[in-house]
């Protein structure tokens, strides 16, 4: 089974900003924009910036995965 790579993505986005991509005043609200809301991910420097950004994206597509990670970040085939 393929392995989820939101939780260590929070947790590579707590350790490039000092807060996570979903921080909030309690864990209800933390539930709720996790859910419902863009990561926040402007502390964290770029390319790292756009990898963590789909990590954690939330949406129909569902959680990514390690193998769906590494295949977007590869560069484009040569023509």
């Amino acid at each position: 089974m393929p392995s989820d790579v939101f939780s260590p993505a929070a947790a590579l986005t707590f350790a490039a900003c000092g807060y996570g991509p979903f921080d909030a005043e309690s864990s209800y609200a933390a539930a709720y924009d996790t859910a419902h809301t863009p990561p926040v991910l402007g502390g964290v420097p770029e390319p790292l910036r756009s990898v963590l950004a789909r990590c954690v994206a939330v949406g129909p597509v569902g959680p990514q995965t390690a193998g769906t990670t590494d295949r977007a970040n590869q560069p484009p085939a040569a023509p």
